[in-house]
């Protein structure tokens, strides 16, 4: 079975969109097997794909949890410094 789950937040600015997406792309070197996430800034939508394959439904969703969890500490710290 293949499950897919797509994610879109929109971000104030593209510039925050890619700040969280450079900060979160180390997390995806290791991930479960079977899994495969994509993440992409389509303007200031950050996009998460996540597809599962051969694994549970819950594996794909607690992936999902997880990277949503460090994009919204990400979001918290890039709204606590100053962009320019």
């Amino acid at each position: 079975m293949i499950v897919r789950i797509t994610v879109q937040i929109s971000m104030s600015s593209r510039e925050i969109c890619d700040s969280v997406l450079e900060s979160l792309e180390p997390d995806n070197v290791e991930v479960p097997k079977g899994i495969i996430i994509e993440m992409s800034c389509h303007q200031s939508i950050f996009i998460v794909d996540v597809k599962s394959e051969d694994t549970s439904v819950l594996t794909a969703r607690n992936t999902i949890d997880d990277v949503l969890v460090h994009a919204n500490l990400a979001l918290k710290t890039l709204s606590s410094i100053d962009m320019r």
